[in-house]
């Protein structure tokens, strides 16, 4: 096999008592530019491991002192990332079975070829490779992780100050000023940390496309995908309490919507039983189907956190006219509402918490069990449809949460989310605008593997050149709304005056409210909000393009 490259491809110690089997493999495995440790003891090989750095162990088994497999063992105790092979000349079943139990990667008997030690090696060393990127990307999240939680600590301080400010103010005056105040702290939160979390979702796309579903590594870097989604849940949740955020505003049976919502939670918690009481005719509301899941979810989870034994959950549905709540809200209301209970069998709330319990970072769970945004971010939504929500409570008898929704008098000729996405080719040329390099880089990788030609900018003045020269080409340019120089909004403007009938998909962190809205309003053919997928991402330029 030909040497490719002087770097070392890896570290491996070698354990064997015969010093001619140790020369052999040392002198062969450093020609193919592996860094060699060796040691004719498991006394010896022990004594090496802390500093050295190694990636493999390579041991026999059969050795005067102490044996192969006792080695495995204790080096696991000293490394537990340590691989290990054994390489020996008695074949037993029951030798190799241990060996594999406590983690070795390969039992190889001798002699062995050159070659079937060298292919065992290259796998061995990328599932090494491998556990290390994962290793890195769960740190980086957790790092996001814990500048997310400082960075809310910091805002749940002013925005603290902000109530103590407002409290002589009537009740819905003092809500309204805490939602605009949460709603520009949203925003510079979501941009930040979307764009953080987009960087960790690039990364990790790219390494589920370079993995088999068979892959060990595999389902973790889909929990890591997982883990990314929930941070930007938690974004969504700040954007809700803010009454902002409204992304996919379509027709929706609110009882099909409810029916798959209750199934999914049931799965979760079969401690829980669940009564349900609907009217059989649809329920139609207007409204984006993620906002009233979140809302679902929330409601869902505040009763079964308030039933920790287990307990009854019933939930009802109906349409009810606007009288029906005309004296519990302000404004001046007219048609249907769709009425929504969701009662529990739990603990109930006390008469001090009550009024509490829809204010921001308000939370009676235990520390880094809440963030106290879930029923906040559900007041925040409903009222931003102009619906109404209330609680009702009794210590040691439950409780039952009120929503009201309006009712929609359009008839909904279809509903449900669009179908999958097509993992077909993709063609097209793109323009990827965005200040972050960690975006840019595996935004184009992953769209290129999807089968578009891509262009990259980092800035709105180099946007502009790149389009000057490669305009007749690109078929749509992915456009950052916040960047230094020059912002997404001028940019825009300037991309319009060389060509007017361009096409522009605006990528940014913060919702579809202020200059994102204004932007989409002045002639941009669509909106991603950020941390998106790939398949999210190709969905929306294919159908564009």
């Amino acid at each position: 096999m030909s040497i490719e490259s002087k770097e070392s491809r890896g570290t491996i110690l070698l354990v064997d008592d015969e010093p001619e089997i140790l020369e052999l493999l040392q002198r062969q495995l450093e020609v193919r530019n592996f860094k060699i440790f060796t040691a004719r003891s498991g006394e010896e090989a022990l004594e090496q491991l802390p500093g050295n750095n190694i990636d493999i162990m390579i041991t026999d088994v059969r050795m005067p002192g102490m044996d192969g497999i006792t080695l495995l063992e204790r080096a696991m105790l000293v490394q537990s990332n340590l691989q290990a092979m054994i390489i020996t000349g008695h074949g037993e079943l029951d030798t190799a079975l241990r060996a594999m139990r406590l983690g070795a990667y390969n039992f190889l008997l001798k002699p062995v070829g050159l070659t079937e030690l060298e292919i065992s090696l290259k796998n061995c060393l990328e599932k090494v490779h491998l556990r290390a990127k994962v290793a890195r990307q769960q740190e980086a999240l957790q790092q996001a992780h814990d500048d997310l939680e400082s960075r809310v600590a910091a805002r749940t301080r002013e925005l603290t100050q902000l109530v103590q400010d407002l409290q002589e103010k009537d009740d819905q005056l003092r809500h309204a000023h805490k939602m605009k105040a949460l709603g520009s702290l949203a925003g510079g939160i979501a941009h930040d940390f979307n764009n953080l979390l987009m960087g960790i979702q690039g990364h990790i796309s790219l390494l589920i496309s370079q993995c088999e579903p068979v892959d060990p590594q595999f389902s973790h870097l889909l929990n890591i995908e997982t883990l990314v989604e929930s941070g930007g849940r938690l974004t969504r949740q700040l954007l809700g309490y803010a009454r902002q955020g409204q992304y996919d505003v379509r027709l929706l049976n609110f009882n099909k919507l409810l029916h798959a919502i209750i199934e999914t939670f049931s799965r979760t918690r079969p401690e829980i039983s669940i009564q349900t009481r609907m009217a059989p005719e649809p329920q139609i509301i207007h409204a984006d189907q993620g906002q009233i899941e979140q809302v679902l979810f929330n409601l869902f989870i505040n009763a079964a956190d308030a039933m920790p034994r287990g307990g009854t959950l019933t939930i009802t549905s109906q349409r009810v006219p606007a009288q029906t709540i005309a004296a519990k809200v302000l404004e001046k209301i007219t048609g249907d509402y769709i009425h929504l209970s969701v009662t529990d069998s739990g603990t109930g709330i006390p008469d001090h918490i009550k009024p509490h319990i829809f204010e921001p970072f308000f939370t009676t769970k235990e520390q880094c069990r809440g963030t106290g945004l879930g029923l906040a971010s559900t007041y925040g939504i409903v009222a931003a449809y102009s619906g109404h929500i209330e609680v009702e409570s009794k210590i040691a008898e439950g409780t039952t949460f009120h929503v009201y929704l309006p009712a929609s008098t359009e008839n909904l000729a279809s509903t449900g989310r669009a179908s999958a996405f097509s993992k077909r080719p993709a063609a097209g040329t793109i323009l990827l605008v965005d200040d972050d390099e960690s975006i840019r880089e595996t935004g184009q990788e992953l769209l290129e593997a999807r089968g578009f030609q891509v262009f990259t900018a980092h800035d709105g003045n180099h946007a502009l050149e790149v389009y000057r020269k490669k305009g007749a080409e690109i078929d749509l340019v992915v456009l950052d709304m916040i960047m230094p120089r020059m912002g997404g909004s001028e940019t825009f403007d300037r991309l319009r005056e060389i060509n007017p009938a361009i096409k522009v998909l605006l990528s940014t962190g913060y919702s579809i409210e202020g200059q994102a809205a204004d932007i989409v309003g002045r002639g941009c053919v669509g909106y991603i909000q950020k941390p998106f997928n790939m398949a999210d991402l190709t969905k929306k330029i294919m159908e564009i393009i």
